[in-house]
């Protein structure tokens, strides 16, 4: 694979970094001493996406090494070729510099050699990273010969923080999982490879293995007190997986780890994120897929600094010039620049008054072509900034098993007259992958998703056992309808009008995710809980929110909560009540929490949008909906829409319920945009 060719002007200023930047990026793909099964595809794609990142982010080209089999001109990411990249980078280090290393690959396991060394996990078991060469289990030497663990990880981190360096190290790669793919078709590999697979991936006799490690100093190293800041994130919690599956890069797809596509695309789209926000944007990102198998882990005493440790804000706006009668932006997808997204252009990356109003019409990861709508441009160089994104793509349908007549008959009427499924799903055939696969049982319809990797006990007879003594809290969750009485034209549309919107208020909320002028907070019987993680809450457990406007300018705000069964309710305000907070102004509510209902997955979508005075309050009350399995389909409000390119018509239009309509017009001064936050909810 060549790498990208990417020209970059300054899309970030580089005073912002006052220090100066280092960055490894190690993606490791192939591993010849091992089972060809287990060699993956995607890393060399997150080599390649968070290199782009780095450079779009202001770092010289020449202070990030790239360590990546498959990527044209890297060199392989073997154990000696990171340790040493990590020393160069070490001997360049001055007090107040930053550095970024990010690892693409397999994780795994091995037995602690020092049992007294109380910094190694309670279950007797070592972390460890698998460079390309790494080698089968040598009974020997009692682990797996080049892998890089845990304290490695650690020695190498401390040296260069003791330079006074601020380090932010990246796992993309885990320590258990089996996932291979999921029941709707889509392929899912985890990044991880057992002990039990180290063990029997063939003799070490026969592998021709060079072991690295004691030739450098990695004898423990205590922490100075002048030393740096240490964040690290990592993809999966120690018992969960790091999946990597298809995902858009450039015109087509391609095998990526879900956790590198969206830190390097929420990094690019909103750079002024503090760690901590960031950390919460990923779950919110998560979110939108759906995926909720897997919980991202971040640490670091220094959270709610910025991210790279920069001392001030960003414009993000990016370069764009005409030629041969075409408008080129060096930004695209990974800067949210998607087709059919909306950008404003300026004179400069300061200027308040836009020059006009442009579409993409087609985009790559890291630039795009627009085309112009309303407005002109008489600059040679202007600058462009998303205004607003695109609108979330038709979701895919399929059968799981073809059902009867009726049902098929059902759906092809419903695809020929009803207007709303029409523009929203995309049914395709039963050996194509599907966002939602749909099976027709006995007494039930069953929708699965991306996170579905099995099926439900009572559709599989090879579970029966498993089913009569499984822990409720380690069951997959499955959206159903009831079929009762019901005729299949009612259940289809009742179940696809209710998936669809409330998978669409989700993909809304991940692209406008993003630095909020609204501080949230939670408590959990009284407890204060932190919001880059799942909120976990079971019955009785009481529940406060505070939400607060940071800013000098009002907002109105809005909380729409999504339960378990798709439910959506706008619990703040309340419908006909104004949401509008001052600056400094403050909204509360408290509620019990109730699984009487609905266990599992539920969520709830915070809005910030930026107002003024004068303007009528927002509200998005109209998209509110009854879960699953309270009957038929019926809008609690009617939608109505009001100017085109408002808030209520951006939402109503992503969620399906009007007609797909751009406004063009330009605007005479440039205004904040809507920002999401999402606080997950995992109900037991």
């Amino acid at each position: 694979m060549r790498p990208l060719f990417i020209i970059f002007i300054a899309l970030f200023s580089q005073m912002i970094f006052a220090a100066t930047n280092h960055a490894l990026v190690v993606g490791v793909s192939e591993y010849p001493n091992l089972e060809p099964s287990l060699s993956l595809n995607g890393p060399k794609y997150d080599a390649l996406r968070v290199q782009t990142m780095l450079l779009q982010q202001g770092m010289v080209e020449g202070n990030i090494e790239l360590l990546a089999d498959g990527v044209e001109g890297s060199m392989l990411p073997t154990k000696q070729n990171i340790i040493d990249a990590i020393f160069a980078i070490e001997k360049d280090l001055s007090a107040g510099d930053f550095v970024y290393l990010h690892f693409s690959g397999h994780g795994s396991q091995q037995p602690v050699k020092d049992l007294q060394d109380s910094t190694d996990a309670i279950d007797g078991l070592d972390e460890i990273f698998l460079p390309r060469d790494v080698a089968s289990w040598s009974k020997e030497r009692g682990e797996v010969p080049n892998s890089i663990t845990d304290d490695e990880i650690n020695i190498l981190t401390t040296r260069l923080r003791n330079k006074g360096a601020n380090v932010w190290v990246v796992f993309d790669s885990c320590h258990s999982g089996t996932m291979t793919r999921s029941i709707t078709g889509q392929s899912v590999r985890s990044r991880n490879v057992s002990l039990d697979q180290l063990k029997g991936s063939g003799p070490t006799e026969k592998q021709s293995i060079t072991r690295v490690g004691n030739d450098f100093n990695l004898s423990p190293v205590t922490l100075t007190t002048n030393a740096g800041a240490l964040i690290s994130f990592g993809a999966a919690q120690s018992n969960e997986e790091a999946p990597e599956m298809d995902l858009s890069f450039g015109e087509s797809k391609s095998p990526q780890g879900l956790f590198t596509y969206t830190l390097t695309s929420l990094i690019s789209q909103n750079p002024n994120l503090s760690y901590r926000q960031l950390a919460q944007s990923v779950l919110s990102a998560y979110n939108g897929f759906p995926w909720y198998r897997t919980t991202p882990l971040f640490e670091g005493k220094e959270l709610d600094t910025p991210i790279f440790h920069r001392s001030g804000e960003v414009h993000v706006r990016y370069p764009m010039k005409k030629a041969k009668g075409q408008y080129f932006i060096q930004a695209g997808q990974i800067n949210g620049l998607e087709k059919g997204a909306i950008v404003e252009v300026f004179a400069d990356v300061s200027s308040q008054e836009p020059l006009a109003v442009m579409e993409i019409t087609k985009s790559d990861l890291a630039t795009s072509e627009a085309i112009l709508r309303s407005g002109e441009v008489n600059k040679k160089r202007v600058f462009a900034q998303l205004q607003s994104p695109a609108y979330p793509s038709a979701i895919t349908f399929k059968w799981q098993e073809s059902p009867n007549e009726a049902w098929q008959s059902a759906l092809s009427s419903h695809l020929k007259t009803n207007d709303f499924l029409n523009r929203t799903i995309e049914w395709v055939e039963e050996d194509k992958s599907a966002d939602v696969s749909v099976y027709v049982a006995e007494d039930r319809v069953y929708f699965f998703t991306l996170a579905n990797i099995e099926l439900p006990c009572e559709l599989d007879s090879t579970k029966e056992k498993a089913c009569q003594v499984s822990n409720p809290e380690s069951q997959e969750s499955y959206l159903s309808l009831p079929i009762s009485d019901s005729t299949p034209s009612d259940v289809l549309n009742n179940g696809l009008i209710r998936l669809v919107r409330a998978h669409n208020l989700k993909r809304l909320s991940a692209k406008l995710t993003g630095k909020s002028s609204i501080l949230s907070e939670v408590y959990l019987n009284e407890d204060p809980v932190e919001l880059d993680n799942v909120v976990v809450a079971g019955d009785g457990d009481e529940l406060q929110m505070s939400f607060v406007n940071q800013t000098r300018k009002p907002v109105d705000l809005i909380v729409m909560f999504i339960d378990s069964g798709l439910g959506i309710t706008q619990v703040f305000p309340e419908p006909g009540y104004s949401g509008r907070l001052f600056a400094g102004e403050f909204a509360e509510f408290e509620g019990v929490v109730s699984s009487e209902e609905t266990t599992g997955e539920e969520q709830f979508i915070v809005i910030a949008v930026p107002a003024s005075r004068e303007a009528p309050t927002v509200s998005l009350a109209h998209l509110q909906q009854e879960p699953l399995e309270s009957g038929s389909f019926e809008k609690r409000v009617q939608t109505k829409s009001r100017s085109l390119g408002s808030t209520e018509d951006l939402f109503a239009q992503a969620l399906g319920d009007l007609p797909q309509q751009r406004a063009f017009k330009k605007r005479e001064k440039s205004s904040d945009k809507a920002a999401i936050s999402v606080i997950r909810l995992q109900t037991r």
